[in-house]
């Protein structure tokens, strides 16, 4: 999977799967073969294509699908279920967090380490957001 993010979005047909599809709208983009990427100008369906996230860097917007992708092949071949426990370290960061967010909805018991420092800017927030209610444990 290649990714890539851009500010130039020439135009848009809304839908549901994307309704901030707009002129001038920052856009993630996903291409089975990267050299489609180099292209100037090139045609993404709404699957292939996702707003970015406020406040997030290209790069960083970019980097998104592919920690979420390795999170999900981590699980997958640990073939964890409901009732299970994992400990997740480095929680707070990319991979980390959405490990804890796709464990914790599959109903797994999750542990979770963090510097104080990124517990207190990023886990606390998007365990307790995210995490469905579930009970998420923080070793700082």
């Amino acid at each position: 999977m290649t990714t890539e993010t851009t500010n130039d979005v020439l135009s848009a047909s809304r839908g549901r799967r994307l309704p901030s599809a707009t002129p001038g709208a920052r856009v993630r983009g996903s291409a089975a073969r990267w050299k489609r990427l180099l292209n100037q100008r090139i045609l993404l369906t709404a699957a292939r294509a996702a707003p970015c996230p406020p406040g997030l860097e290209p790069a960083e917007a970019a980097a998104l699908p592919v920690n979420g992708l390795t999170a999900w092949q981590a699980l997958e071949m640990l073939g964890l279920g409901r009732g299970q426990r994992l400990l997740v370290t480095n929680g707070a960061r990319a991979t980390g967090s959405l490990a804890v967010q796709l464990a914790a909805a599959m109903g797994v018991e999750v542990t979770a380490t963090a510097s104080a420092y990124a517990a207190d800017r990023a886990f606390t927030r998007v365990a307790s957001g995210r995490a469905g209610g579930r009970k998420v444990v923080l070793i700082r």
